[in-house]
């Protein structure tokens, strides 16, 4: 029975095919552009993800500290919960890594005092039980110590990554909702405009026996071969876009140890389901005047 119910079907598309093309484009196209910015939006908080991983502490000393603090705060910043490894850079040491940054603008630091950039302490955090909270809760506490200058960790870069993509979000829910709306139309319409064009033949059916299921089942599986279609071609096309991305990428040299990763699976699953979902739904609405049980 599956077997005929699927020959009917592919043998109803050809012979409609261009609006069965029109339809698969359709859905195609919607799920093409939700699927390129939920690609856009996973690497953003991959990204942000990352990047607050990696995130450490720079503590910076007072000018005029004494000699014998500098051991003192060593020994406090190690032991406090979360630290996994404190390193201390001199004034000598930070200008050095100022001087190798600028290689090429070495002209800049002509006639600088290389004492001039104030010593400080590198904590490198424990990833296992990161926490942006209590890096804040870190670092407030070091700010109050005992000549401490300041302390740094670039909460003003993760803040705006954040926002930036708490934004993408905002705007991937209003495309998951808005044009799925308008694939639906369009879908319902082409559908229907199928549908009426063969009303005599399904009434013809229904006249000599045909029931509403034995009607209604070549639309549905040609549904859900248009749902599964768009989305293999959609999901087809974004991976196209990530590999030519990933290449573009690994060739330049300020993005080389960018990496970026595809969707995950269950993200594709869900976008494939929206797919075969939709198109089900349309055409079950679609039939449902011409072929009742």
């Amino acid at each position: 029975m599956t077997g005929v119910l699927f020959r009917r079907a592919l043998s109803d598309m050809k012979r409609d095919w261009v609006r069965q093309l029109l339809t698969t484009l359709v859905v195609t196209l919607s799920l093409l552009i939700i699927s390129l910015f939920a690609f856009f939006t996973h690497n953003l908080r991959v990204f942000v993800d990352r990047f607050s991983s990696e995130l450490g502490l720079v503590v910076y000393l007072e000018d005029g500290t004494p000699p014998v603090r500098v051991p003192q705060l060593y020994n406090t910043l190690s032991r406090l919960p979360g630290v996994k490894s404190v390193r201390y850079v001199s004034p000598e040491e930070a200008f050095a890594r100022l001087e190798k940054e600028l290689a090429g603008e070495k002209d800049v630091l002509e006639g600088v005092d290389p004492l001039f950039l104030p010593p400080s302490f590198e904590l490198y955090l424990d990833r296992a039980i990161f926490n942006l909270d209590r890096v804040r809760e870190v670092a407030t506490e070091i700010d109050g110590y005992e000549n401490v200058e300041k302390v740094r960790y670039g909460q003003e870069w993760i803040a705006r990554l954040n926002a930036f993509a708490a934004a993408a979000d905002i705007v991937l829910a209003g495309l998951s909702v808005l044009l799925p709306l308008t694939a639906a139309f369009v879908v319902s319409t082409t559908i229907q405009l199928s549908v009426f064009a063969r009303k005599d033949e399904i009434e013809i059916l229904g006249l000599v026996g045909g029931t509403g299921s034995f009607i209604k089942a070549p639309f549905l599986v040609a549904a859900v071969i248009q749902g599964a279609a768009g989305a293999a071609a959609a999901i087809t096309f974004t991976y196209l876009a990530f590999l030519s991305l990933r290449g573009f990428l690994s060739g330049t040299r300020l993005f080389k140890d960018v990496s970026i990763v595809f969707l995950p699976w269950h993200v594709i699953a869900a976008l494939s389901m929206a797919s075969i979902l939709l198109c089900l739904l349309m055409t079950y609405l679609s039939i449902q005047r011409y072929a009742r049980p």
